[in-house]
């Protein structure tokens, strides 16, 4: 699907996530990582859905609808860092998802 290309950033490095496939999952791992390993950066593999699942709860709070299409319409940026991952959303709310919870 390939549907946050170019929003996904590295909140560790600053390099943007590339998108891939991995036995059939779609993933996105940061640009660091996927050439130097986890000793450039330890940034977490991303699963897409696991992400569009986040943002379609967020945007279903805020009492509109959902479409995986025009998640751009809605989502600025994505920062995923080691312990955080932060969806910024063009309306000024955002999403933190951190080991043990998520916060919208």
């Amino acid at each position: 699907m390939n549907s946050l290309k170019g929003i996904i950033h590295c909140k560790d490095c600053g390099k943007n996530f590339n998108f891939k496939q991995n036995n059939g999952q779609l993933q996105y791992i940061c640009q660091t990582r996927k050439n130097k390993g986890v000793t450039g950066c330890v940034s977490p593999v991303v699963k897409e859905q696991f992400l569009i699942d986040i943002i379609e709860k967020h945007i279903i709070l805020q009492n509109k609808q959902f479409s995986t299409s025009k998640i751009k319409l809605f989502v600025r940026e994505i920062k995923v860092g080691e312990n955080q991952i932060t969806i910024f959303y063009k309306d000024g709310t955002l999403s933190k998802i951190s080991t043990n919870q998520i916060v919208f």
